[in-house]
């Protein structure tokens, strides 16, 4: 038999190993066997010993920069830790994210339609780690070239991996990532100034 946690909102705490225990005072079956001192089983969880059950989310994030560079979107599969924070899952190895990844607009060539984006009058092609590598998906996004400004919108459907969505609206239910935008043609600018002001006399 399989026994398995149900994720939900209400469902959130650090890392755990499953204590399940069943006692078994009766056991017959059809063939006249029966039995009535049976040791409890204790089922082996699965994975790795340890802190083998932990609730995780896949965390994808805006992106930016000048059209004349390669973009890079980080995207990584996190858990909550034993001090409430959410770190990367660097033991992720194997989640394959490419059936669940659309891109608007769609690209014009390559697997599952991640190459040749329109971005202004040039394209960008779209890769990613499959599987992903130490927890991160490696999205990135080549440069379409000078002058051609426009932006490329990520949208991942967790349908068929729910074990990796999250409650991001704080409604109670759990949902994939919000939709992000990878956006050619704006620059980050300096982190050590807090305020611009051109004044012409």
């Amino acid at each position: 038999d399989l026994y398995r946690y149900t994720k939900n909102a209400n469902s959130e705490r650090t890392p755990f190993d499953s204590t399940l225990s069943i006692l078994i005072n009766d056991f017959s079956d059809d063939d006249g066997a029966s039995a009535t001192s049976i040791a409890n089983v204790e089922p082996s969880p699965a994975g790795s010993a340890g802190n083998s059950n932990r609730y995780a989310r896949l965390t994808v994030d805006n992106a930016f920069g000048p059209e004349t560079e390669n973009l890079a979107m980080n995207a990584q599969i996190e858990y909550l830790n034993n001090v409430n924070q959410y770190v990367i899952n660097s033991a992720d190895n194997c989640t394959d994210l490419s059936t669940t990844i659309t891109l608007n607009p769609i690209g014009g060539s390559g697997a599952e339609n991640h190459g040749d984006v329109a971005v202004g009058s040039g394209v960008s092609d779209f890769s990613y780690h499959s599987p992903l590598v130490a927890g991160e998906a490696g999205f990135m996004f080549t440069a379409p070239g000078a002058g051609n400004f426009g932006t490329i919108d990520v949208n991942i459907d967790l349908l068929a991996f729910p074990w990796l969505q999250y409650d991001w609206n704080n409604n109670g239910a759990l949902d994939s990532p919000n939709s992000t935008t990878a956006t050619f043609g704006q620059y980050r600018g300096h982190d050590r100034i807090i305020y611009w002001r051109e004044q012409v006399r």
